[in-house]
C-alpha cells in the first residue's frame, strides 16, 4: 500500500497531539476513497488508527480488484448455403 503510506507520510515527525489519530484517519480515508474513484481497489472498511506512544498503526481491510482469469471464445462455424437457379 506504497500509495496510502505515502499520503500519510505527511504527518509523520508531527507532533502527536491528542488530534492525531483523527487526522491521520482522515488522511487515510481520503487517499483510500481516491483509490476506489480511480479504481485501484474495490473497496474498503474497518480503518483503524491506534496510538501507542508515539507510534501510530494503521489497520484496514481491502477489497483488491481481481485480475481477468479467463476469457472464453466461442465461435459458431456458418457453411454458405448454395441456392438452385
Amino acid at each position: 500500500m506504497y500509495r496510502l503510506r505515502n499520503a500519510l507520510e505527511q504527518r509523520i515527525g508531527t507532533r502527536g497531539l491528542a488530534n492525531a489519530v483523527g487526522a491521520i484517519q482522515t488522511l487515510a480515508a481520503a487517499e483510500l476513497d481516491r483509490m476506489v474513484d480511480e479504481e485501484v481497489i474495490v473497496a474498503w472498511r474497518a480503518l483503524q488508527v491506534e496510538q501507542v506512544g508515539d507510534v501510530f498503526p494503521v489497520s484496514v481491510q481491502l477489497q483488491p480488484v481481481g485480475p481477468i482469469n479467463f476469457i472464453p471464445i466461442t465461435v459458431h462455424l456458418q457453411l454458405p448455403t448454395s441456392q438452385a437457379a
